[in-house]
């Protein structure tokens, strides 16, 4: 079982790493992830990624046997899907932002809670301040900010899998 979860995570990693390199190939001085990912040039590329990686982490999250993870990352995938299906211009679009970066704070919280890991505590803190400066900075250049968030996030998961 374990070595699933290993090769699940693994395949995770490289499709996020896939898409993560579109959207910095993409980036051109865009202010928001948004602003990159709901351009109807490549909308479609990061969708497909998003799909594959949905699957690989719901068949991961499966095999964690956590239906309370399972539902938070089922939400946050869907939210995640809205994000890149609605144009950035729809008020729409900015609830389904909200939307994944409250369930990713309730991720967060839920496995603080449970592992009582020092850092992932620190790393639930760094993405507090991260959606603070977020906010703080709503109307301008906020890419680095999400991208921060995003991969802070991306190491958390990964450490709560070595914890496990």
């Amino acid at each position: 079982m374990y070595m699933n979860k290993t090769y699940l995570i693994l395949s995770m990693w490289c499709i996020y790493l896939i898409t993560v390199l579109y959207i910095l190939y993409c980036y051109k001085y865009n202010p928001s992830i948004s602003s990159i990912i709901c351009h109807q040039n490549n909308k479609n590329v990061i969708l497909f990624f998003m799909i594959l990686f949905g699957i690989f982490n719901i068949l991961y999250e499966n095999e964690r046997n956590d239906d309370i993870s399972f539902h938070l990352i089922c939400y946050i995938l869907f939210f995640l899907y809205g994000l890149i299906l609605i144009n950035e211009t729809n008020i729409a679009h900015y609830i389904f932002a909200t939307y994944v970066f409250i369930l990713i704070i309730l991720f967060m919280l839920r496995h603080c809670y449970l592992k009582k890991n020092n850092l992932l505590f620190l790393l639930l803190f760094l993405s507090l301040s991260i959606l603070f400066l977020i906010l703080k900075n709503i109307k301008g250049k906020i890419i680095y900010y999400q991208c921060f968030y995003l991969v802070n996030f991306a190491i958390f998961y990964s450490y709560l899998h070595l914890l496990d």
